[in-house]
């Protein structure tokens, strides 16, 4: 849609994203869109996002993912117009997900929640989100719950984008799983984010714990057969392969390893949470 600030074009806004939330909110959402301006655009399935907020001179653009299932929908939409309430009332500049936001953000939940017809549990995690709201939905773990986040993020009528597999959160540390065709082993957690090394590059990556994944009951065969330890366990001294390398633990710090190359006597430094052959 082209923005414009007309009374028509705001119905057509207000319309097409009340047909896609609860109809329970269905009255808020029209109540919200006829008081604040914006562009609207629908995008297709989108793995690295939701929905974004975009501020440019000329316009304000709100942008969702068609494919959100109605509670989540909902939610995303109040995330993205919680970042324009905050752009048009902010005197001051500050990180996209700072105070202010949070504050607008806040207000807009407990407004929802007060919707009559709402369902008691998102309405009760949607409370407990306005206290401190997080940039990610996966990050609080009873919104996510609420919204069946680990169910996959589309509607059940497209299930083409509905995730299988089991949450991470569910496996244990050191089961070998597939994510996006790739094979990793879960290697731990730090606060709310789970972590797991890729067996072909040996690079670290963080995952919500409700993503889905597919279990392995194997590794995959030219790792069968090593002894796969957490470069945080090792004792100083030990000796292990990393990326076709061999290195010595020299030192390990609360927050990284501190390894010797022993071809070329290089020092490079490690994260604890990656799994090594040892020797």
């Amino acid at each position: 849609m082209t923005f414009s600030t007309t009374e028509s074009y705001k119905k057509a806004v207000a319309d097409a994203v009340a047909c896609r939330v609860p109809a329970f909110a269905q009255g808020l959402v029209q109540r919200l869109c006829s008081v604040h301006n914006f562009a609207f655009r629908l995008a297709g399935s989108r793995s690295t996002k939701l929905g974004d907020f975009c501020a440019k001179p000329d316009r304000l653009a709100i942008t969702l993912n068609r494919d959100l299932k109605p509670d989540l929908f909902l939610v995303t939409f109040l995330h993205e117009l919680g970042h324009l309430v905050a752009h048009n009332t902010r005197k001051r500049r500050e990180a996209p997900h700072g105070p202010h936001w949070k504050h607008c953000f806040g207000r807009l939940l407990i407004d929802c929640a007060a919707q009559a017809g709402i369902d008691d549990g998102l309405k009760k995690a949607l409370l407990l989100h306005s206290l401190n709201p997080t940039a990610t939905l996966h990050a609080d773990a009873s919104l996510a719950r609420a919204l069946r986040l680990e169910e996959g993020l589309a509607t059940t009528a497209d299930p083409e984008a509905v995730k299988a597999g089991v949450p991470l959160g569910d496996l244990d540390e050191g089961n070998c799983f597939l994510f996006k065709g790739k094979p990793f082993i879960k290697s731990g957690r730090l606060s709310k984010r789970h972590y797991a090394t890729e067996f072909h590059t040996g690079r670290l990556f963080s995952f919500a714990p409700t993503c889905r994944v597919e279990p392995m009951a194997n590794r995959p065969p030219r790792y069968v057969g090593l002894d796969l330890r957490l470069g945080g366990t090792l004792p100083k001294g030990q000796q292990f392969n990393f990326r076709g390398r061999k290195f010595t633990l020299e030192a390990a710090e609360r927050s990284k390893l501190i390894c010797r190359d022993i071809v070329t006597g290089d020092m490079v430094t490690l994260h604890p949470l990656m799994h090594m052959a040892v020797l």
